[in-house]
């Protein structure tokens, strides 16, 4: 029964997480394109810390309920699942970067054309598309 719970819960959290990890860079996207236009965006600035610091609490219980999950039924064994966890490292190297240049939108430090950002928000939707592939058909193959 717990496994049940804790399984609920890591999916919650992982959509709470991924809403963040697809909609910062989205934030970025909308901020470049007001700073282009001589728009105010310290609200944008604003909005993006505070998506980035909750994310950062719902990806943490994500990952660490996922890691229980990992190791409790499967003892990180099979192919899917070792996939799927480099994919998640992936996805949090895409959400630490989108990070750090939230703090940097403050100081107009920002690099990166729109194009790139726009470019960047799909690779989070493509990850994910892979890692839900992983999860619901577990194809049979190993890698360690």
């Amino acid at each position: 029964m717990i496994f049940i719970w804790l399984k609920l819960f890591h999916i919650l959290f992982v959509i709470s997480w991924m809403a963040g990890v697809l909609y910062l860079p989205r934030i970025i996207v909308n901020y470049k394109s007001a700073l282009s236009l001589g728009e105010p965006v310290d609200r944008l600035s604003g909005m993006a810390k505070k998506l980035f610091k909750f994310s950062i609490l719902t990806g943490l219980i994500a990952l660490i309920s996922g890691l229980f999950l990992g190791y409790y039924p499967y003892r990180f064994q099979g192919g899917w699942l070792q996939s799927k966890i480099l994919l998640v490292f992936f996805l949090w190297i895409h959400f630490g970067f989108c990070g750090y240049w939230v703090i940097k939108m403050p100081k107009g430090a920002l690099m990166g054309s729109e194009l790139f950002w726009r470019i960047y928000n799909e690779v989070a939707l493509i990850l994910l598309i892979i890692i839900l592939y992983l999860v619901v058909v577990k194809p049979p193959f190993h890698i360690w």
